[in-house]
């Protein structure tokens, strides 16, 4: 039965129990961390990264078993949870209470600027339009249902963390982590109506983050807004808080990762070096088993926390002298290790898989040094996103490319696979990224130098780095230096750059209110005139006539459905999951329809033209029952 805004009482049920669980574990690790000399944001930032580091650890876990189920999962975190209450915050609850009244001492006392003000009124515009899409749209983006919630489905459904074989090798061979990561918000409800605001919090916490190293590189609280705008009002950055490309949450993650990483510890405190190393590598093996790019970035984390290990007094002697380094390298190579164990644990996975199913880690994507092929795979210019043809058709060569996709104003804004920048990178981020690494070199600055170093390899060694949604993580080094830039400037200057901030913010907010690429009347269908049953992926797919008419046939009888290559999978499985989706990579039509047999096929989806269109022609149980353009439905009789 349907109930208020479309959803039934046991979606409602499911919502209420999965804020109650995610908020105790947040809270959890936020008052254990809170309760020690740390800052506000430090508490916050790293209340984020141990919750993703649970959830994400229980989930591995139970997968790997193959008991990832929704009363598994629950009471595992409720075990962790209860313990990191008793052991973690319990002994030093007076200490929790009166660091978190100091907290707020301090934040009464703040003075907001009006530029402030508006920017973080519109912020919170930015977190309305995306709770609502979220909330009222199912998934509908196109990388979204081609392969990353196909991964999840795949992933719930079984219960367990394998290899799924697929004819879209993405499915098969891409990371886990952040489709895990969605399949929080999906497995308690038993619908993807959440799963599109899976990352929104940590997208929040990435720019508190950026914040927080703004601070930490002794900006000011003015110029630190104006780093994390850089980083927060980029368009790629707030539309990918709802819906399933990762882009920007990885990219959040790093500057989570970076600013652990740089923690300041109190000389000789072993445990604040040990917690540091153990939330850096949780975010390095997130991000790695995320993207496999993230691997740069990674690499980056565990860079500037070694160099902030050497550096910053961590290992000073009680008479401030720094300890001689034949007595630093222990504490170094054991904070290395705990880094490499968790950054293995959270990331290490689908290299695993795909070296034992592909004979290459980082398949299915060719790893070649020069002429010389280390890892047979695809090439590069195989997997171009939609678009991509023709800026590299309307290109000379890879240099322009390379500079005009970052300025092309027709996709600053609204493009947000292959553009997206938006005019503040433009003004602030990329003359603050000159000005971070003229100062630096000027000044012989270490730890900044080393920032600009690790964000400029990122973004050349990334393949395709021309797309901006691939090297995100670069915002730390526009937004760091955004920061200085507006700390060299003078009074007069700084108003008027804070006022272009607040205008350039309002401008972006206003023209990506609405959800390009959805067509607007799809979209206020799908919000004002249809319920959960309706809200599905089928509904909102460009096929739609091809899934609706799937959806609708299992309905109310769940069926177990095959496709073949060139169909999407995941508006196959229905928005609560109730089809088996499966796939086959059958040599033959004899081989084929053996398998079709073994696993009680009801369905088949295949592509006109294809092998499975063929060999379902020879099937002799199963007739054609709908077709639609280039595709073909086949029951079984």
């Amino acid at each position: 039965m349907t109930g208020a805004l479309g959803t039934d009482a046991a979606t409602w049920a499911g919502i209420a129990f999965l804020s109650l669980l995610s908020g105790a574990i947040f809270l959890a690790w936020f008052f254990c961390f809170s309760g020690r000399s740390t800052g506000l944001v430090y508490a916050l930032v790293a209340a984020q990264a141990a919750f993703i580091g649970q959830v994400l650890g229980c989930m591995l876990v139970l997968g790997w078993l193959g008991i990832l189920r929704p009363i598994p999962l629950a009471a595992v975190n409720a075990l962790v949870t209860a313990g990191i209450c008793l052991l973690g915050v319990r002994p030093r609850w007076q200490a929790v209470r009166e660091q978190n009244r100091t907290h707020l001492s301090r934040l009464r006392k703040v003075r907001i600027p009006v530029w402030v003000a508006l920017l973080g009124a519109l912020m919170l515009v930015v977190i309305a339009r995306n709770v609502f899409w979220g909330w009222f749209l199912p998934p509908y983006m196109r990388d979204d249902v081609a392969y990353h919630l196909s991964i999840m489905g795949n992933i719930l459904q079984s219960g367990a963390i394998r290899f799924f074989p697929s004819p879209a090798e993405r499915i098969s061979y891409f990371p886990i982590n952040s489709e895990l990561f969605q399949g929080w918000q999906v497995i308690f409800l038993g619908s993807d109506k959440l799963a599109d605001l899976a990352f929104l919090p940590t997208i929040l916490a990435g720019g508190l983050a950026l914040y927080g190293l703004c601070r930490r590189f002794g900006f000011s609280r003015r110029a630190s807004v104006a780093g994390w705008a850089v980083f927060a009002f980029t368009p790629l950055v707030f539309l990918q808080q709802v819906g399933s490309y990762n882009d920007a949450w990885m990219a959040a993650v790093f500057l989570c990762g970076v600013y652990l990483a740089l923690a300041p510890v109190p000389p000789g405190d072993a445990a604040g070096t040990g917690r540091t190393a153990v939330l850096a590598g949780i975010c390095a093996g997130v991000i790695l088993g995320t993207k496999f790019s993230g691997v740069l970035s990674s690499l980056a984390v565990l860079a500037l926390m070694v160099h902030g290990l050497i550096r910053l007094p961590r290992f000073a002697e009680d008479g401030g002298r720094i300890t001689p380094i034949r007595r630093r390298a222990g504490p170094l190579l054991m904070s290395a290790a705990v880094f490499g164990l968790c950054a293995a644990a959270y990331g290490g996975w689908p290299l695993l898989r795909n070296a034992v199913y592909a004979g290459n880690p980082l398949a299915p994507v060719e790893v070649k040094i020069g002429s010389q092929v280390i890892w047979p795979g695809k090439a590069e210019d195989a997997f171009l996103a939609i678009g991509s043809e023709d800026l590299i058709r309307d290109t000379e060569n890879s240099w322009d490319l390379a500079y005009q996709i970052w300025f092309e104003r027709s996709r600053m804004i609204f493009d947000w696979n292959n553009g997206g920048t938006g005019p503040i990178w433009l003004f602030l981020g990329l003359p603050g990224a000159a000005l971070w690494l003229w100062a630096a070199l000027r000044r012989r600055d270490g730890a900044a130098l080393l920032v600009g170093i690790l964000c400029l390899g990122i973004l050349i060694f990334t393949p395709a780095q021309w797309r901006p949604r691939y090297v995100l993580p670069l915002m730390l080094l526009c937004g760091l230096g955004g920061a200085l830039l507006y700390e060299s400037l003078g009074a007069w200057p700084r108003r008027i750059l804070s006022g272009m901030l607040a205008l350039a913010a309002a401008f972006v907010v206003a023209a990506a209110l609405r959800p390009a690429p959805l067509e607007p009347d799809k979209a206020a269908t799908l919000v004002f005139l249809s319920d959960d049953a309706a809200r599905s992926a089928a509904g909102a797919h460009p096929n739609n006539e091809l899934y609706g008419w799937v959806d609708a046939r299992t309905s109310g009888a769940p069926a177990v459905i095959a496709y073949g290559r060139w169909v999407d999978a995941y508006p196959l499985f229905g928005s609560d999951l109730r089809n088996t989706v499966l796939s086959f990579l059958a040599d033959d039509a004899e081989e084929w329809d053996r398998l079709l047999r073994e696993n009680d096929v009801d369905l088949a989806v295949v592509a006109s033209g294809s092998s499975e269109e063929e060999w379902m022609k020879s099937a002799g149980e199963y007739r054609e029952v709908f077709r639609y353009e280039t595709w073909i439905v086949y029951a079984r009789q």
